[in-house]
């Protein structure tokens, strides 16, 4: 099987690096051709397949550096998609500025300019089509790095779900090596789990008998005498990975330097807590928000006469919510329950038929539309478009006590989606893993990452998961 993986690896390479110079270099005599149905005098076409061949070794040469052929460029679509648009629009960069020195040339900025949207429409399209043959092909078990799993570990079960559920990853587990088997938790009971198949003091001579394996998956640091035997007594190399465990571990920005040789680990600030950082993420907020609000007036009309009608009450809901700093705040909403729905309760998660909604609130709620009227919120500096989703006092105050780190998720504004919701985790989900992943976003901020959710977050609404809780 190792063999096999590599073989398709080798593929995938060979045939990305064919079709990304076939659509580039075609690209330019399609331009030209549709440039030349409307009157003008343009150089001959030869003049612009030799500044495609220039756009060509100029893509190759930055795609490559940018790691556009590596497979961990592969794993995530919308990473792939923005290193190959980058790429083209760096690499037609090149041909401007080659074009601009030679002063006896004036070639056409429309046929630039088409051959750089062809360009890129094109190569999403063959990358679309790459990436389905290979999941297709993981899906069929072709090409799967077999994984030995080494010690207990409580993220263990989410592992597992996550290679069986995302067999386009390339990874297999077959094995689990531990003193004790591992018994899953109730969610997970119907997954795949690998057998055990050596304990802690015999796992080193299970891999003699065992080609197949490529990669040993640590649940806590391997001991140094592990390492030895790994570096010295075996014949055969393996790439080793800690899986680590932890929310010190996993959401902490770290920096590798070094003091005249000493190599140090740094502790960096979150991004947001830069003057210019904050400064860009509020300047995308305000756009973003009055383009939503003047763009979207004519359904914030629509839903208001859909409330009102629906029930008595007010047209908006409000609510207390702590967002940056711990600072409360009022979040608006579009009314989606009756006006006593809290009398007399403590607050609670709402459920899948919560007999409270009015029947256009269950719209409201399957729709996410009752989110809308948080842009105002955005406008006026309460929240964010993107970040960690606010709580209400009651839970912060509960939160806080139960996971460690709660609080850093008010280290920046909160927002109308995030990092968490686009993977899932919102509403009556895990606050561990939710704080997990908000945590991330804290300390791996960036004006792009910003971009990237919000485009997620529109795709997923589009097929009906969008942002709210």
């Amino acid at each position: 099987m190792k063999g096999q993986h590599l073989s398709l690896d080798h593929l995938w390479v060979l045939l990305a690096v064919f079709t990304d110079g076939l659509v580039v270099l075609s690209a330019w005599p399609l331009a030209y051709g549709i440039r030349s149905w409307m009157p003008h005098a343009l150089w001959p076409l030869d003049v612009y397949m030799g500044f495609g061949i220039l756009s060509l070794g100029c893509y190759w040469g930055v795609a490559w550096s940018l790691g556009s052929y590596r497979q961990d460029r592969r794993l995530a679509a919308v990473d792939e998609w923005l290193t190959a648009l980058t790429s083209v629009g760096l690499s037609m960069g090149l041909v401007l500025a080659a074009a601009f020195f030679i002063r006896s040339l004036s070639l056409s900025r429309l046929v630039i300019a088409y051959a750089t949207l062809l360009a890129s429409g094109g190569i999403l399209g063959t990358r679309g089509l790459w990436r389905y043959w290979l999941y297709r092909c993981r899906q069929r078990g072709m090409g799967l790095k077999d994984i030995l799993w080494v010690g207990h570990h409580p993220v263990f079960a989410d592992v597992v779900d996550r290679l069986y559920h995302c067999p386009q990853l390339g990874f297999r587990l077959v094995g689990h090596v531990a003193d004790s088997p591992f018994v899953p938790p109730p969610d997970y009971q119907d997954l795949p789990f690998p057998p055990l198949v050596a304990n802690l003091q015999t796992w080193l001579d299970y891999l003699k008998n065992h080609p197949t394996i490529s990669e040993i998956w640590f649940g806590e640091p391997p001991s140094p005498a592990d390492l030895l035997y790994l570096q010295y007594q075996s014949s055969r190399s393996y790439r080793l990975r800690v899986v680590p465990h932890g929310l010190g571990i996993v959401t902490t920005h770290l920096t590798l330097s070094s003091l005249d040789g000493i190599p140090m680990l740094t502790l960096e600030d979150p991004p947001l807590r830069h003057p210019f950082n904050r400064w860009q993420k509020r300047l995308l907020d305000i756009i973003g928000s009055l383009m939503g609000l003047v763009i979207l007036s004519p359904l914030f009309l629509v839903l208001a006469i859909g409330v009102k009608l629906s029930s008595p009450g007010p047209i908006f809901y409000t609510q207390e919510r702590v967002s940056l700093d711990g600072e409360s705040f009022w979040i608006y909403k579009f009314r989606s329950m009756r006006v006593d729905a809290e009398a007399n309760q403590q607050p609670g998660w709402t459920t899948a038929d919560d007999p409270r909604r009015t029947r256009f609130g269950r719209f409201l709620r399957a729709t996410n539309l009752d989110e809308l009227p948080q842009l105002w919120n955005v406008l006026i500096g309460d929240m964010s478009l993107v970040g960690p989703r606010p709580e209400r006092p009651y839970f912060v105050a509960q939160f806080r006590q139960q996971f460690p780190r709660y609080l850093d998720r008010h280290l920046v504004k909160s927002g109308i989606t995030g990092w968490a919701q686009i993977h899932g985790w919102r509403g009556d989900t895990s606050i561990a893993r939710r704080t997990q992943y908000d945590l991330y976003y804290v300390q791996h901020w960036s004006l792009l990452l910003d971009l990237r959710i919000l485009a997620l977050t529109l795709w997923h609404g589009i097929r009906g998961r969008i942002m709210g809780t």
